[in-house]
């Protein structure tokens, strides 16, 4: 029997262990994006409300002049935030499609092997 068969099947093997190991990495980048998205929003806050309350600390007597700059420092921030997680999702939608691409890649190269299985079998079924 020639050895073309078996290396062709290490092929396909190597192939599906490494979508396997593309696949796993995708996802954790995926979920890190997800992740860093959150901690961008959840970091803006926090810095918006300490200016904002330093604003208040520093100017506890002109509460119009407080209000303008809270104002301010609000459509600032609201302004960053809204760019920042629109990057993240850009960067999140590249990854989860990168995911799917890699998923189908997957499910060809399983069918592929299943199909050379199947052949494998029928051929030694016919032999005996």
């Amino acid at each position: 029997m020639s050895t073309a068969p078996n290396h062709a099947l290490g092929v396909i093997h190597d192939e599906i262990a490494l979508l396997r190991d593309s696949q796993r990495a995708l996802r954790e980048a995926v979920a890190v994006a997800e992740r860093g998205r959150d901690a961008t929003q959840a970091d803006l806050l926090a810095v918006q409300k300490r200016l904002t309350d330093r604003t208040g600390e520093a100017l506890p007597h002109d509460e119009a002049i407080r209000k303008r700059i809270a104002t301010a420092i609000e459509s600032a921030f609201t302004t960053a935030l809204r760019a920042l997680t629109a990057r993240w999702n850009e960067i999140v939608e590249l990854l989860t499609k990168a995911c799917q691409r890699v998923d189908e890649a997957l499910r060809e190269a399983e069918r592929r092997l299943q199909q050379r299985d199947e052949a494998v079998r029928l051929a030694r079924q016919r032999a005996t």
